[in-house]
């Protein structure tokens, strides 16, 4: 009796031990920028900005409380840079560590006052007389990107481990959402003087017809790619 004793407590104190190591963070820092395919199609996408209004975190693991959730609200929205060559944000954050199955994250934007943009991309687009325009998208509503995390090979499953920083990429893809976009529509868009610049603006009331259809592209087009 006394064996069985000695046995259950010490059983007690390695499932004790055993949760609390995965309870343990690892360090993971967020980064975002544009896709490295960004101006590889009619528009050629250089930079953006988005204003960050939240981040969600949802993941399914082996080990401990399998379930990992939280959210980190951005009151004011940061103010988020996004170009192809290199990460921005700089947003970190400690996460229980262990094998995860799945991890889905959302990103969200918030509506800003007075009709100004929320998601804000930049490019050119050189017509068919060879001028060059400057394009500018303006997203001009709140929206939440639903994205699932990706390993280096494409695979669900992710190592988060203590004393061992991650980083996460989470990439947007502007040529993607202007992929549905004909030539015949940028020819015939409408073209501004903006200092002395040809440009086109891609809005809810400018090139309506063209925003309407990249609206409905931008729940695709991203990727979180934790490495």
């Amino acid at each position: 009796q006394n064996r069985t004793l000695q046995l259950i407590f010490i059983l007690s104190i390695l499932m004790v031990s055993c949760e609390r190591k995965w309870k343990k963070p690892a360090d993971v820092s967020f980064g975002f920028q544009l896709n490295s395919n960004s101006a590889d199609g009619l528009v050629k996408f250089t930079s953006g900005y988005f204003l960050l209004d939240k981040i969600d975190f949802d993941g399914e693991r082996k080990q401990g409380s399998n379930s990992v959730n939280f959210s980190k609200d951005y009151d004011p929205n940061a103010l988020i840079y996004l170009n192809s060559t290199a990460l921005s944000g700089g947003l970190a954050f400690d996460i229980p560590q262990g094998t995860y199955t799945k991890i889905d994250l959302k990103v969200s934007t918030e509506e800003q006052p007075g009709n100004a943009p929320s998601l804000v991309v930049y490019g050119t687009y050189i017509n068919t007389i060879n001028d060059t325009i400057a394009v500018r998208f303006e997203f001009t509503s709140g929206e939440t990107f639903e994205i699932q995390g990706q390993n280096a090979s494409g695979g669900a499953e992710i190592f988060l481990v203590e004393d061992k920083p991650a980083s996460t990429s989470i990439i947007f893809n502007p040529k993607y959402w202007f992929d549905v976009i004909p030539q015949s529509m940028l020819e015939s868009a409408t073209i501004v003087i903006e200092s002395s610049v040809q440009t086109m603006i891609i809005n809810d009331s400018s090139n309506s017809d063209i925003y309407e259809l990249l609206i409905d592209r931008l729940s695709d087009g991203k990727q979180a790619l934790f490495n």
